[in-house]
């Protein structure tokens, strides 16, 4: 095994290399091998962001990102809810959003990469997790996200191919974010 010579961006090239090289971890393995990958650079992004002045927290979601989010994205919209909530108003209602409210141009959405990869961490970290069985093979996972305040308010299911593009993908944004500086 070759040395390490900067851990920021060689354990992400690691990690991007086994994801696409590597024959191994298919089959029964993959899922978890898969979640594993995708937290491991979920962790390292935002730890490295914390470091050097949140740069990817505040891009914008690319398009090849967008792509890769399944459709079946479901999140509670922020504004909604502090819009809609009173004291004196026993009747709340909610906006459920979907994968269409998100957007390339950050005046046309509320919703940026930092906040989409932190969902994903959270729901990962916290193991709100739950395996998508077909025909007695795992073939999925339903991640979610519970709010500080109580209740789900972000839902996504993928699909093993699903969640390894949308892994690629976070590996791409981390190294074309901070390759070149991260060595300064």
């Amino acid at each position: 095994m070759s040395e390490s010579i900067n851990y920021p961006i060689d354990i992400v090239k690691r990690t991007q290399y086994l994801l696409k090289e590597s024959r191994v971890f298919a089959d029964d393995y993959e899922v978890t091998f898969l979640v594993n990958c995708l937290l491991g650079l979920l962790v390292a992004a935002n730890e490295f962001d914390n470091r050097n002045g949140k740069k990817l927290r505040d891009k914008n979601l690319s398009t090849s990102l967008l792509n890769d989010i399944p459709e079946t994205l479901r999140f509670i919209s922020i504004n909604s809810i502090t819009k809609r909530i009173s004291v004196e108003n026993d009747n709340v209602s909610w906006q459920i959003l979907d994968k269409n409210a998100l957007s390339t141009d950050a005046k046309k959405s509320d919703y940026n990469l930092g906040w989409f990869l932190g969902k994903l961490r959270n729901g990962i970290a916290h193991q709100h997790i739950e395996a998508i069985n077909t025909e007695g093979k795992w073939t999925g996972i339903k991640l979610w996200n519970e709010s500080e305040r109580g209740g789900t308010d972000f839902v996504i299911v993928f699909s093993i191919l699903s969640l390894k593009k949308l892994t690629l993908s976070v590996a791409d944004i981390y190294l074309t974010t901070y390759q070149s500086t991260s060595s300064e």
